[in-house]
């Protein structure tokens, strides 16, 4: 193809998205576009000379024993009844609970049940905490089969992602392998375990990968409530033996985890065994990538500890016996320059991981450098601040870069939006509406677009707004707009002049710059310059300082003294995440307590939150120290009735008489 015939090419393919623009607005319009346009601008607005500076005239938009507590949906989270027990006696009166491993469980199952309503993280944490506290209490539980069916029902029919399901799962499959012995496919209480063979040790007894899954039968990730991949050696009699985990390898979902998936089982260390290679989706930009291998009958991830290999995707792993080199996993890492509702840009940066002195560690090229991808969201994000350059630039830019990019690609209703501001401040109103009911053409009814598009179409509407108040309204619509109302408003006030012969304030409101606040400025060594906050919602601070010339000069200025947003006072002291994870996953409440304790110690006068008090109360109790938990139990419990929180402390002490 010619040079010729191809711009011949994308000049056609330009008109056709301008065609499909003036088509759109030729469109009935539905009940809510209809009213926006109740007053519409006349017919041929569309050939309007360009609109350069706001219309005169503009209005601005206005702006047993134990405490009687039931534990149940209603109690265990905000708002809670208005009637709630409380500490009827000193401290003296109470003691701490002799707790049993069914008051735990029905305490337990209870707290599950409350997710259901109360899908909080408070309540989520406040399960992972009692699961904790029934295995540290009562190793092996629960020790009645009918009772772990019974948790394992309540959990897997807990709000999806809320509960980690690992404490009681593991220790039922692995009496469950060994009782059934199974050498493919076997069911667990509606879970699907398959077995999968694999080299895990030199013995030559095939051992196995198992993948489990629940429900059995789920094919669409989105009805999956729990998957998770587990190594397995096997003796020559077919017993199982899983693989203690010395990785944080999650199952999914669960919290921020999306899915996990196999990405290869094979020797990827040429060692002669094979690891098990997992993708986790973590809801970042780029997925976790767990390289599990069995070192002296432990699961080990092979990325040097410490450190974490993340993929944007797989470039290339060479891991053949006969290549020369040490194994190297290449791949690309990406960064969000953007996310939605703004432009979704990514940028990526080539990095390697090699594998030496026994686990792959990275290298990272000293010139290598992130660099934008090429997509329709980076090149526009590239561009900003797309609202303080000439129109007619970006307006041509974001045409052609949806004929390049094409109207599916991610952000083309974000481009169609921005093109249709750009469309009302050129003065072309017919295709600005069109731009705007294309873009939302499809989209669901409570989305970022159809928000957008009902705002500006409805402010197209009102004959008297102007630009200005047109870019307000998507501000007022949602986040991340498609304007933005300190660029527009530069490029209109650097577009006039202000002479310092009359008032200033008259000037600009009399431009149609509604003005909110004034202040005047005075600094040693610099020339007067008055402040001005304009009442435009998502507005900042602009300055103008008077010329030589009897003119303002006029600029992007820091709030003034006293007009900063306000610096809110530091709130409770929230559980270090190491606290949590000396007591739940290393199971050693005396460290915990030392976190907790020096998190207290270095921020003297703070009070802790109510779920790190708690953390603290359990840590005292299950480190034996029962005088520290009794009164850190009831001081919880007298300061937090209503939460949930005070009512688990409460749980834990029994009046007496």
């Amino acid at each position: 193809m010619t040079w010729k015939s191809a711009l011949r090419l994308n000049i056609g393919l330009l008109m056709g998205i301008v065609g499909i623009i003036i088509l759109v607005s030729l469109l009935p319009m539905n009940a809510g576009y209809a009213q926006g346009f109740a007053t519409n601008t006349p017919s041929g607005a569309a050939t309007q000379a360009p609109v350069t500076i706001p219309l005169i005239g503009a209005s601005p938009t206005s702006d047993t024993n134990a405490p009687t507590v039931t534990l149940d949906a209603s109690i265990l989270s905000t708002p809670v009844p208005a009637v709630i027990n409380t500490p009827d006696a000193p401290i003296e009166f109470y003691a701490l609970r002799q707790w049993l491993e069914q008051d735990v469980i029905d305490v337990l199952l209870t707290q599950i049940a409350v997710l259901s309503t109360n899908d909080t993280d408070e309540n989520r944490l406040a399960v992972r905490l009692l699961a904790h506290e029934l295995v540290a209490r009562t190793p092996g539980a629960p020790t009645s089969l009918v009772q772990r069916e019974r948790l394992l029902q309540a959990l897997v029919t807990a709000p999806r992602g809320s509960v980690d399901m690992r404490w009681l799962l593991h220790p039922y499959l692995a009496q469950a392998l060994n009782d059934v012995k199974p050498e493919t496919t076997f069911e667990l209480s509606g879970f699907r375990v398959d077995i999968t063979p694999a080299r895990l040790n030199p013995d030559g007894v095939p051992d196995a990968v198992l993948h489990i899954l629940y429900p059995e039968d789920a094919t669409d990730p989105a009805d999956v409530l729990y998957e998770e991949y587990l190594l397995a050696t096997r003796t020559e009699d077919g017993s199982f033996n899983m693989l203690p985990l010395q990785y944080e390898l999650p199952p999914a979902p669960f919290g921020d985890i999306i899915s996990v998936s196999l990405q290869r089982l094979n020797d990827v260390n040429r060692d002669g065994l094979d690891e098990m290679v997992v993708l986790v989706n973590d809801s970042q930009p780029n997925d976790r990538l767990f390289i599990i291998g069995n070192r002296n009958e432990q699961a080990v991830d092979l990325a040097l500890p410490g450190s974490e290999i993340r993929v944007g995707s797989i470039v290339s792993w060479d891991v053949t016996t006969d290549s020369p080199d040490i194994p190297v996993l290449s791949l690309l890492n990406f960064r969000v320059e953007s996310a939605a509702p703004d432009w979704v840009c990514l940028s990526e940066i080539p990095v390697e991981w090699r594998y030496e002195n026994n686990y792959y560690r990275d290298r990272v090229s000293v010139l290598a450098q992130y660099t934008p991808q090429d997509t329709l969201g980076c090149t526009l994000h590239t561009a900003e601040p797309l609202f303080a350059k000439t129109p007619r630039e970006i307006t041509t830019l974001i045409e052609t870069s949806l004929v390049n990019y094409s109207l599916q690609a991610v952000g083309a209703d974000r481009a169609l939006m921005t093109l249709a501001m750009l469309y009302v401040i050129e003065g072309r109103l017919t295709e600005a509406q069109g731009a705007s009911q294309a873009a939302a053409l499809d989209a669901e009814p409570d989305s970022w677009v159809v928000a957008q598009s009902e705002a500006l179409l409805t402010a197209l509407g009102v004959s008297s707004n102007t630009a200005l108040d047109i870019c307000e309204a998507l501000v007022l619509a949602s986040p991340e707009p498609a304007c933005d109302i300190d660029a527009l408003l530069g490029r209109y006030l650097g577009l006039s002049t202000f002479t310092t012969e009359t008032d200033l304030i008259e000037q600009l409101e009399a431009a149609g710059f509604p003005v909110a606040e004034s202040v005047t400025i005075a600094e040693v060594g610099k020339a007067n310059r008055t402040a001005v906050s304009f009442n435009f919602t998502g507005s900042g601070w602009w300055g103008f300082a008077a010329q030589r010339d009897g003119t303002y000069v006029v600029e992007k200025a820091n709030p003034p003294t006293g007009f900063d947003a306000a610096i809110l006072p530091q709130g409770l002291l929230q559980i270090p995440d190491g606290a949590l994870e000396a007591l739940i996953v290393n199971n050693d409440p005396q460290t915990a307590l030392a976190i907790i304790e020096s998190l207290e110690q270095n921020n003297p006068g703070l009070p802790l939150a109510a779920s790190a008090f708690y953390v603290k109360a359990l840590s005292y109790d299950l480190a034996a120290q029962r005088p520290e938990a009794r009164q850190a139990y009831f001081d919880l419990w007298t300061r937090t009735p209503r939460n949930v929180w005070g009512q688990l402390a409460a749980q834990h002490l029994e009046r007496r008489s």
